[in-house]
């Protein structure tokens, strides 16, 4: 995993498992299989513990809707970006 600039993540900001989880309307553990199946793309970083994230320009290349769905949970600080 590579080091991310500050200038990178305010452009296309990390985002979470609970982030796909809450725009699909699914449990955390249900997009762990999706992404195992196949459904949800790989994710592009690897966070502590092995957290899974992704870069939002990522989701939006792969499901428009879920990445226009996730923008403004990324705007409500009680679930910011992944750091």
């Amino acid at each position: 995993m590579s080091r991310i600039d500050n200038q990178t993540e305010s452009l296309d900001p990390l985002l979470r498992p609970a982030h796909l989880a809450l725009a699909l309307g699914l449990g955390e553990g249900a997009v762990i299989n999706h992404i195992r199946d196949g459904r949800i793309p790989q994710p592009d970083l690897r966070g502590r513990c092995a957290l899974k994230l992704w870069r939002l320009s990522t989701i939006r290349a792969w499901n428009p809707t879920v990445a226009a769905a996730i923008e403004p949970l990324l705007r409500n600080p009680v679930l910011p970006a992944a750091a």
